[in-house]
């Protein structure tokens, strides 16, 4: 049990270190990243499911740290495009299947009051309402 010990805290301070580089990956085990948005597409959720499985790569999820190993989804990264992206649905993905959630850190903490703070795993998935058209639309590898 001694050594699970020490093999867990030498990988916490592995992943410490990692982290400072601005690219990470989340580790649900580890982490708890929280959005603001209360429900999101089930089609959305299981196109991008499918991409995991696919081995598909995803942009990074830009995140602020509110504390150690705690993270809240940031709303300031505009795409190319000039759209808000949050990585909502990316996040709730990787979380049901259980995959690391590549997450870039941002400086500062997030713009999100806590009284609005969603935990991933909270969203609750609802009709799709031609969320998945509009997404397949931008990203044509859409699944």
């Amino acid at each position: 049990m001694r050594v699970g010990i020490w093999v867990e805290a030498a990988l916490k301070h592995f992943l410490d270190k990692f982290r400072m580089a601005g690219i990470f990956y989340l580790d649900w085990k580890l982490d708890e990243l929280v959005g603001w948005e209360e429900e999101k597409s089930g089609l959305v959720i299981e196109a991008l499911i499918r991409g995991i499985a696919a081995g598909a790569e995803f942009p990074p999820v830009a995140v602020h740290s509110i504390s150690a190993n705690r993270y809240c989804i940031s709303p300031l990264r505009e795409t190319p495009d000039g759209l808000l992206d949050g990585g909502h649905c990316r996040a709730i993905a990787h979380y049901r299947t259980g995959t690391p959630l590549k997450c870039e850190s941002l400086d500062g903490l997030p713009p999100v009051p806590e009284a609005w703070e969603v935990p991933i795993s909270d969203i609750r998935l609802v009709d799709d309402s031609g969320q998945y058209e509009e997404h397949k639309a931008r990203f044509p590898d859409y699944l």
